[in-house]
């Protein structure tokens, strides 16, 4: 059962996006990983917004690990971003995988923290 409420955006709605935007990328459509990647980093600022109270309620050192890893989530997004914005030599294909594989361990990492 999940126990994240439906009004806010679920970790696997979030991976979904950033499933698409990794297929975007590895399709080479700039467009549509431009749109993927928006959605994904719209998502991604609700999602945080609404676990932040479940964040201050954790001892500091585990609230601070979750934290980080949620900046670096920004952080690869942005320059995700960037690389679509300005194109030519992209590697939006590794940050978009990189992106996927860091998404997925941050929200076991929730799961685990903030659910038990």
């Amino acid at each position: 059962m999940d126990s994240e409420p439906r009004h806010q955006v679920v970790h696997e709605d979030l991976l979904t996006l950033a499933r698409k935007a990794l297929a975007s990328a590895e399709d080479g459509d700039a467009q549509r990983l431009e749109a993927a990647s928006m959605r994904l980093f719209e998502a991604f600022v609700l999602h945080v917004g609404a676990e932040r109270p479940a964040l201050l309620d954790l001892p500091p050192a585990e609230a601070r690990l979750l934290l980080r890893g949620q900046q670096r989530i920004i952080d690869l997004l942005v320059d995700l971003a960037i690389s679509v914005e300005f194109g030519g030599e992209c590697a939006c294909d590794t940050l978009a995988s990189e992106l996927l594989a860091r998404l997925t361990l941050q929200a076991e990492d929730e799961r685990h923290r903030l659910l038990h």
